[in-house]
């Protein structure tokens, strides 16, 4: 019964605290990435998937990265 209640398990369940691209990405509630890669890799698991090659375009909207139209 540990487990469910623990804090960290409570955080991986919450999509919504997901960070970097994950926050906004759209797929977030049914990929959710690799939290096991993200924190081998940034030692936070709630950091973004680091090598996932989706870019969401709210992402690109939130860092000010918007492609033009017609580009």
């Amino acid at each position: 019964m540990g487990y469910r209640y623990s804090s960290p398990f409570l955080e991986l369940r919450n999509k919504d605290l997901l960070k970097g691209k994950c926050e906004v990405c759209e797929y977030r509630f049914v990929c959710g990435g690799s939290r096991a890669r993200a924190w081998a890799e940034t030692g936070d698991y709630l950091a973004n998937e680091p090598r996932c090659v989706y870019v969401p375009p709210a992402w690109l909207e939130k860092v000010g990265k918007v492609p033009r139209a017609g580009a």
